[in-house]
């Protein structure tokens, strides 16, 4: 059976914390960025997110938000939100832990991946 964007999230939800699953997504562009850096199947894919996830998880609980990007989101989804994710230890959604994943397993030959699919410079 071919690996495909769709047995991303079963894999992301088994493994990590249901409070980090709340934007609904395709995951259709970590399905190229998986693909990209080799990880073409189910049983690649869950050894990635095991092998990093206390790294990933000590990262999501440690966020440490500047003033601007705190009021950014704030005003996006209301103070209360945000400071209550804040207070619980909790920041990033599923794609995200899911990313952070592949720069620990990738390091800088990510990053410089991920700024160029986003058109950023470094």
């Amino acid at each position: 059976m071919a690996f495909s964007n769709n047995d991303i999230f079963p894999v992301l939800k088994a493994t990590f914390p249901a409070q980090n699953n709340y934007f609904p997504h395709s995951y259709s562009d970590e399905f190229k960025d998986l693909i990209a850096f080799g990880i073409d199947s189910v049983e690649k894919l869950t050894e990635l997110v095991k092998k990093h996830y206390d790294a990933v998880m000590e990262e999501d609980a440690n966020v440490d938000l500047d003033e601007a990007t705190y009021d950014y989101f704030c005003d996006e989804m209301g103070k209360s939100v945000i400071d209550s994710r804040l207070d619980a230890g909790f920041w990033y959604s599923y794609p995200a832990l899911l990313r952070l994943a592949l720069e620990k397993e990738f390091g800088e030959k990510y990053l410089e991946y991920a700024y160029s699919r986003d058109g950023y410079d470094e």
